[in-house]
């Protein structure tokens, strides 16, 4: 069972492929491949960030491509890894405030709400 934090090739495969997602269909192809290096500079706290909200994203049965949260558009799941999650994020929003005005203004309290509906009766979750 997978449990947080992820490896660290985990974090870095997703950054890859977010950045990748990101620079898609942008610019002329002269500057092909320029935002892919952004994931390697990224300190690996907002790394481990941007991990940490689209793996709930996509356990609330979010579209972790979506550049919001509205409902769910597939089958919500949870694991360790999502709790770790969860504890992770909880524990870094309540440190920067910054962060948690970027997580609203992404849906992330939907998020948030649908992993606590979905989940009710997990202490864990809830707590």
């Amino acid at each position: 069972m997978a449990s947080w934090p992820p490896p660290q090739e985990k974090v870095d495969a997703m950054i890859a492929k977010m950045m990748a997602a990101k620079g898609a269909g942008k610019g002329d192809g002269k500057t092909e491949g320029k935002g892919e290096g952004k994931g390697k500079s990224m300190p690996p706290e907002v790394a481990l960030s941007a991990y940490a909200a689209h793996l709930l994203v996509r356990a609330a049965g979010g579209d972790d491509g979506a550049q919001t949260f509205e409902a769910p558009s597939q089958k919500p799941y949870m694991d360790d890894e999502v709790k770790g999650a969860l504890r992770f994020m909880a524990d870094r929003a309540a440190e920067q405030h910054s962060l948690r005005e970027k997580l609203c203004a992404r849906g992330m309290e939907k998020v948030l709400d649908c992993l606590l509906g979905q989940n009710s009766s997990d202490p864990e979750v809830v707590e």
